[in-house]
């Protein structure tokens, strides 16, 4: 009888325990992803908030290192960010490891795969059915991640990858189009949510400039290296105009400037 009342209340107790850890461990999830958000949602800067997240990730997880692989379709290979103590160091391990999590085409765990490195674990990040990155974290002196440590960095990545992969569309949009129009004109685009990498049919204005007489002008002063200085100048002012417009700088032919005002913003005038 004494045996079967000790039973009883260890089972309670047991349960009671098993309910707190499962309270706990979800508690951690929430708060996670609140401040992966709060990040997301602060963060002026793509390369800040890449930090900040991998900073988020080391403290929750009580890892020392934090590393983010982002694939980049035009180099056919991943760039690699890392934050944490020594990890510049161990860029080239993270990064292999990475790799491995790319072909396990799942979470991944390993220890002892560095004399630097006791425990590892990345996890890829899958978007419409590609993985597209690799998230992991390392440690120096824990001997491994237990299973509470694989839930929270599935959980983070779900929601950090979001993150992720909206500011990574507009990251690509602000690279291709920061060379061609002003940084008011890329904001303008990101705040429409339109889909600027699609062509399509629009009324708008072409603009071709040239400098008249250029070719007896250039004939006359000729030294190349005065000539050069010259388009230099021009070609500079005329960008400074058409910028100052809300235009959009097409090519340059020789002297010629190609400039476009109506797209990728159209205007009503």
């Amino acid at each position: 009888e004494l045996f079967e009342a000790i039973i009883s209340q260890a089972d309670s107790a047991i349960e009671h325990s098993n309910t707190t850890n499962c309270l706990i461990q979800k508690s951690k999830e929430l708060d996670a992803l609140y401040r992966i958000d709060k990040i997301r949602d602060e963060s002026t800067d793509f390369k800040e908030m890449i930090d900040n997240i991998l900073k988020e990730l080391i403290r929750i997880i009580d890892a020392k290192m934090g590393f983010i692989m982002l694939y980049n379709e035009d180099m056919k290979k991943y760039s690699i960010e890392v934050v944490g103590k020594g990890s510049i160091n161990l860029k080239n391990v993270l990064y292999n490891y990475g790799k491995k999590a790319v072909k396990n085409r799942k979470i991944t765990t390993q220890n002892k795969i560095h004399k630097r490195i006791n425990s590892i674990m990345a996890i890829p990040l899958v978007l419409e059915k590609k993985i597209i990155g690799v998230f992991g974290v390392a440690n120096t002196d824990k001997e491994e991640f237990d299973i509470d440590d694989m839930k929270l960095l599935e959980a983070i990545s779900s929601q950090a990858d979001t993150a992720i992969f909206e500011d990574f569309e507009k990251q690509k949009i602000k690279n291709v189009f920061t060379r061609y129009v002003p940084e008011s004109v890329v904001e303008e685009m990101l705040d429409s949510n339109a889909d600027f990498m699609k062509g399509i049919k629009q009324h708008m204005s072409v603009l071709f400039a040239d400098i008249r007489g250029f070719t007896a002008m250039s004939e006359k002063l000729g030294d190349p290296e005065k000539l050069v200085i010259t388009i230099n100048e021009y070609l500079s002012a005329v960008v400074d105009v058409v910028m100052k417009e809300g235009g959009t700088i097409d090519k340059f032919v020789g002297d010629e400037v190609m400039a476009l005002f109506g797209a990728p913003i159209h205007y009503p005038d």
